[in-house]
């Protein structure tokens, strides 16, 4: 089990978590700014709790009465990070092995089983620049997986991804962690992506625990989005992410996603799509 009860003085607000959590999913759902990612670096131990205590199991991560404080390298923690920090020098193969535990027997194994759960067979050889969003997705997951991590951490790890290949990652995920029976604690702020992978999911705001907001459960909200049919009208590329701009009669409807994601959609002007407006995310004007 691991066992949370942290603060933290941010700039803005004071960071005061608490929680436990055996081994399965928990999701951190808040908006952008609430602490969600700082609750993250200090479980791995790139930031020092002010107070408080980390617990995994029988390890002692921070005790801030007796003053223990272990160092990231010996936590055995995994952390995803958004833009997944893959290498574009090394190969598929050399980025999944980077860190692995090289003398256990069963690294190899391990190794294929990835390659296998996350249908990336056929990737090894080929470098990151050649991969869409999707395949450096599982790419980045296969790599925190092969260093035999004790808690894996995962910050907004499909954030970047087009809808399609978010839902499939989503199962995904849950069955590779049912798999390797460890905690997972994944950072989101898109209410469909915390209610499909939270077995727990503590809601965050300005650094606070809070009950869940009032369109949690909302039956007139279609998975926290309103959906409106639209014409894609001109995509705006760049090397990185592209704008979508769409219309529809009297509407528009701009959208900034990867430009792997145009690519992977295929999407061209005059294609009629559906454009997902969060419901956090809308203003109603009068």
């Amino acid at each position: 089990m691991l066992t949370v009860d942290i603060t933290k003085q941010l700039p803005d607000f004071a960071l005061q978590i608490k929680f436990a959590i055996n081994d399965a999913v928990l999701v951190l759902f808040g908006p952008s700014g609430c602490g969600k990612t700082t609750l993250l670096r200090c479980l791995a131990g790139l930031l020092k709790p002010d107070a408080g205590k980390i617990i995994h199991d029988q390890q002692t991560f921070f005790n801030s009465s007796t003053g223990i404080f272990i160092p990231p390298r010996q936590r055995q923690i995994s952390y995803m990070f958004q833009d997944y920090a893959l290498f574009p020098h090394l190969n598929v193969q050399e980025n999944i092995w980077y860190g692995a535990k090289r003398q256990n027997p069963e690294a190899p194994h391990t190794y294929e089983q990835l390659l296998s759960l996350l249908n990336i067979e056929h990737l090894p050889k080929r470098y990151i620049y050649k991969l869409s969003g999707g395949e450096k997705q599982r790419v980045a997951l296969a790599r925190a997986l092969m260093a035999e991590p004790k808690i894996l951490l995962l910050d907004e790890p499909l954030s970047a991804l087009d809808t399609v290949t978010r839902i499939n990652l989503h199962s995904e995920l849950k069955k590779i962690q049912k798999l390797w029976q460890i905690p997972f604690i994944l950072v989101t702020h898109d209410l469909k992506e915390a209610k499909s992978m939270g077995d727990q999911v503590l809601f965050l705001d300005q650094g606070q625990q809070v009950t869940a907001p009032a369109f949690w459960n909302s039956h007139n909200i279609i998975s926290g989005r309103n959906q409106f049919p639209a014409t894609v009208k001109h995509i705006v590329r760049d090397l990185v992410m592209s704008k979508v701009v769409m219309e529809d009669k009297d509407r528009e409807y701009i959208s900034v996603i990867t430009t792997d994601a145009v690519d992977d959609l295929e999407l061209k002007p005059g294609d009629q799509v559906t454009a997902l407006v969060k419901a956090t995310e809308m203003m109603v004007q009068k």
